[in-house]
């Protein structure tokens, strides 16, 4: 688990705000050092799990293999995991796991000895398991439903339902503010309140929202 920061100079427009382009965000880092005769097994593997994760996520996705232009100058072979979003209609990264051959090892001086006692540089291979950030704008761009947000059967366990309340619709109000909102709006639907009652309970509602955002 690593956090990671980016800087990026000339990034601006709607589709680098919010959830889809963080200059601080968190991810799951996956390495292996391995054999040169085995590094390619390893990559595979590598592959399987992130494929796995957004196959239970119940996310469409698809898997590129990158061509020598596009990788890193440092990677011999790389693969990019995107997932589609709903909102900007395209395909967004969310994990790149990639096979470094000796370079790595090279600059670590990261060697073994073979069966003739010879000296070898081992393989390094690293990827992110999922960028998670992404991954949660994903579930909510995909999974929206009239009645809200469906929860991916692997996740049910953590969140404890299957549906989540619409975003609009839930309140972020916290302790006695929450209780005493909750208390007027039963009210509010029991007594028929006003049209000026329902304006004033609506501009009370977004005040409390305003303080518990800042």
């Amino acid at each position: 688990y690593t956090q990671c920061f980016r800087r990026e100079a000339g990034s601006y427009g709607k589709d680098v705000r919010g959830l889809n382009r963080l200059h601080e965000f968190s991810k799951v880092e996956l390495v292996r050092i391995d054999k040169p005769e085995h590094s390619k097994q390893s990559h595979q593997e590598m592959l399987n799990h992130v494929e796995g994760l957004l196959q239970k996520l119940e996310l469409p996705y698809r898997i590129l293999r990158l061509c020598g232009g596009d990788m890193s100058f440092t990677a011999a072979l790389c693969f990019d995991f995107e997932v589609y979003s709903e909102a900007q209609q395209r395909w967004l990264e969310v994990s790149s796991v990639s096979n470094f051959d000796t370079y790595q090892a090279n600059r670590l001086k990261c060697r073994y000895r073979d069966e003739n006692k010879k000296t070898q540089l081992c393989h390094t291979l690293n990827g992110s398991a999922l960028a998670l950030p992404r991954i949660v704008a994903a579930l909510l761009e995909n999974n929206q439903t009239p009645e809200g947000i469906r929860i991916p059967k692997a996740l049910i366990p953590k969140t404890y339902k299957a549906m989540a309340r619409p975003i609009k619709e839930t309140p972020v109000l916290y302790g006695d503010d929450a209780k005493r909102f909750d208390e007027r709006m039963k009210y509010n639907e029991t007594h028929k309140a006003t049209e000026i009652e329902k304006e004033r309970i609506r501009k009370a509602y977004e005040y409390m929202n305003s303080i518990m955002i800042k």
